[in-house]
Parts: structure tokens; sequence; C-alpha cells
């Protein structure tokens, strides 16, 4: 019984591990569209933006070993990932009324019905 128990939390371990693996590459790629070259942002490359994307980088897309291990840093890591889910989300909600609004606007009007010398459709 207890070599299932140790083979499932094994599983899961390997699995978590994978999960921030592929956590650590997506950070990295927002960083490095952000600007960030080894490791770090240039100094005054982007002119008056240079402050904003590096602490967007470092902040909302910092890499785990930033945070520390203690509750502090956990909660930090999992409330950073959390408002980049909800921006996702937002952005995803916002981009589905605004497709509906266009199709709103673009069909369903006279010039979808029946021409007067047609019969109608209903």
């Amino acid at each position: 019984m207890a070599y299932g128990r140790q083979y499932m939390v094994d599983g899961l371990r390997k699995a978590g591990q994978a999960m921030g693996n592929f956590d650590d590459r997506v950070q990295k790629f927002a960083r490095e569209t952000l600007g960030e070259k080894d490791g770090r942002f240039p100094e005054g490359d982007n002119g008056p933006f240079q402050m904003g994307k590096t602490m967007l980088g470092d902040i909302l897309h910092g890499d785990r070993s930033t945070y520390t291990d203690d509750w502090q840093g956990k909660t930090a890591l999992f409330g950073s990932r959390a408002l980049q889910a909800g921006g996702l989300t937002a952005a995803g909600i916002s981009l589905a009324d605004l497709t509906g609004a266009i199709y709103n606007q673009a069909f369903g009007g006279e010039a979808d019905g029946a021409q007067p010398s047609q019969l109608p459709l209903d």
C-alpha cells in the first residue's frame, strides 16, 4: 500500500515540476517580449516606458525563483498568476462582446430579410 501512495506522490511531484517549468517558459517569453535581454531590462532602450516595462516584467511576470518559499512569497506568486489569468479572461470577454456587437450591427437588419417582391421568410 505504501508503494502505491509513494508512486502517486512522485507522479504528482513530476506533474507539478512540469507545470512549473512550463510557467517559467511562459513568463520568460513575456519578459523577453517586453524587452528583457540576458535576464535584465536594458537601461534607456525604451524611453519613458522603461520603468513600467521593468515593473511589469519583474513583478507580474517574475520568475518563480524570485519569490520566497514562505507564505508571503507563495501568495505573491499565486496573486501575480491570478492577475494574469484575470486579465486574459477580461480580454476574452471583451473580444466576445465586441464580436457580438459587430455581428448584431452587420447582420439581422432589413437587408437580411425578404425584399418587397419576395415571399416573407417567417
